[in-house]
């Protein structure tokens, strides 16, 4: 698989590391469009953020969905396969991976895999 190539304007991607949606929403309106690319970790996604990677979506942003799922092959396969079911995940945001069996689990959707290895 190519490596993906990311426009200038995209390469500074801010992570929302944040408590709550509420403290992301304040960051991101602050921001404004000075910001095309977010990331999305765990902290967030498990205080209800995933719902967020839908909006910035809506709102032409690209969002990486970083949940560091790349460790156990069989989680991984799984979550992508329900990450491409959810109504919170569009096509277009990326998952953090390192595993063949996500790339299977993602063949014919738009999902996009960043893998970072060391």
């Amino acid at each position: 698989m190519p490596p993906v190539n990311i426009a200038p304007h995209d390469r500074l991607i801010v992570a929302l590391d944040l408590p709550n949606v509420a403290a992301a929403e304040a960051m991101i309106a602050r921001l404004g469009d000075s910001v095309t690319f977010y990331k999305i970790g765990y902290q967030l996604a498990y205080a209800g953020g995933l719902p967020l990677v839908r909006q910035l979506a809506d709102q032409g942003k690209k969002v990486f969905v970083d949940l560091k799922l790349h460790d156990i092959g069989n989680t991984w396969r799984a979550a992508s396969r329900a990450s491409r079911n959810s109504r919170d995940i569009p096509d277009r945001a990326r998952l953090s991976a390192n595993h063949e069996g996500g790339r299977r689990a993602r063949a014919g959707s738009g999902l996009k895999i960043l893998a970072v290895t060391v």
